[in-house]
């Protein structure tokens, strides 16, 4: 039975917020602080999402837990399922805010809260599914769903200002319901090292003295660009006899464009190449505290977190010419944008860089102004605060939040 829009505050006043995404992974990584921060200013925060080490450790935080398997691919069984799921939940859950993150998670939540009455439904965009590179049927399917979510929602938020403008363009959602918010990451935290920390990293990283360390941190997906960075590194490699690659990747359930990393060092013809490419398990700041240069040739994005942090760290940065990542990486200022599935224009940018020292400080330096100025997490956490703030009395209003229709 659908609720009756009651009032869902706990006891003591605190309106219960209920963060959405499909993986536990997401959750640590891009969710943690909005829902540390919610927490502090008086909310009662909650999550929901598939169960593993990473839920468990928000869960050791104070953070109650509800288990979903919510669909990430295009399989509508999957989807109807993690609607169901949720529906349930929201009716008998009674919670003040749902609010709900990546493109698949977000559209089974977005239709259960609509259909559950939940009082305020959020969205944030964390990219889209279809690129200015997809063809016309995949982009009106992608635009359609899209569409349907936003239908359920009171407010849609953006990490990046061409997705917003993509979105009212499309007429995903009207101009007066969406606000870019951007993305933002800890530049206290994530800073360049000084030179006793930079030795540090490299030693546990073991990178000798002397290499050219390039360094990726991305899911194992084809979306990522694996299979266009490990085309570039025969030339590479050739042509830098002191380069290696120092990757961390990360598998999560029900990935829609799977590798592995036997598939990834097979494209290489031999085996000292293989041998100057590591796979390794640590911080993001310890793998770049201890890099040269830092690449993501994605074929999709929302705001990678990743070209960010890098920033932060004084790394130069070489990402494909794609929404987000281009309004973060000032192509010839703090790095350089190549095409998308390119690999010879990528492995040139990688050899011209490492060549040129004077450069690459440059850029880095340039990159670590531009973060603590556009991209500094607490920038973003404040107009996250302000927004959930406002949204009070419409939930102390029983007619419920007002979605776009």
């Amino acid at each position: 039975m659908v609720n009756d829009n009651s009032r869902s505050h706990l006891p003591d006043g605190k309106l219960r917020i209920l963060e959405v995404c499909a993986v536990d992974f997401t959750a640590v990584k891009m969710l943690a602080p909005l829902m540390r921060r919610l927490d502090a200013e008086g909310y009662a925060v909650e999550f929901a999402c598939s169960a593993g080490a990473g839920s468990s450790r928000l869960e050791q935080e104070g953070f109650r837990h509800w288990a979903v398997s919510l669909g990430r691919g295009m399989n509508p069984v999957r989807h109807v399922r993690g609607i169901w799921q949720l529906y349930r939940l929201f009716c008998h859950e009674h919670f003040d805010i749902v609010h709900s993150h990546t493109p698949g998670a977000s559209l089974d939540a977005c239709i259960a809260a609509g259909l559950a009455y939940v009082p305020i439904v959020l969205y944030t965009i964390h990219g889209f599914h279809f690129d200015e590179f997809s063809g016309a049927k995949k982009t009106r399917l992608f635009v359609w769903l899209e569409r349907l979510k936003c239908r359920s929602c009171t407010m849609v938020f953006s990490q990046s200002a061409e997705d917003t403008a993509t979105a009212v363009q499309l007429g995903i959602v009207p101009a007066d319901h969406i606000e870019t918010i951007g993305n933002g990451v800890d530049t206290g935290l994530l800073r360049p090292p000084v030179p006793e920390e930079r030795s540090a990293a490299r030693e546990a990283l073991q990178i000798p003295e002397g290499a050219f360390a390039v360094t990726i941190v991305a899911r194992l997906s084809r979306e990522k660009g694996w299979t266009d960075l490990f085309a570039a590194l025969p030339d590479v490699l050739t042509a830098l006899p002191n380069a290696l690659l120092v990757a961390v990747s990360s598998s999560v359930p029900d990935e829609p464009y799977p590798l592995d990393t036997q598939q990834l060092l097979a494209q290489l013809p031999s085996a000292e190449m293989k041998e100057r490419v590591r796979f390794v398990s640590c911080s993001p700041r310890q793998l770049l505290w201890g890099s040269d240069l830092f690449v993501l040739p994605s074929y999709r994005e929302g705001m990678p977190r990743s070209v960010l942090e890098a920033m932060a760290c004084g790394l130069p940065v070489v990402a494909t010419n794609i929404r987000g990542s281009r309004e973060e990486v000032v192509h010839g200022e703090t790095g350089y944008l190549v095409p998308i599935r390119d690999p010879q224009a990528l492995g040139e940018a990688i050899v011209s860089l490492a060549h040129d020292s004077e450069l690459r400080n440059r850029m880095g330096r340039a990159g670590r102004k531009r973060a603590e100025e556009r991209f500094d997490e607490d920038r973003v956490l404040d107009l996250e605060a302000a927004r959930f703030a406002g949204f009070q009395s419409v939930c102390d209003d029983s007619h419920g939040g007002g979605a776009i229709r």
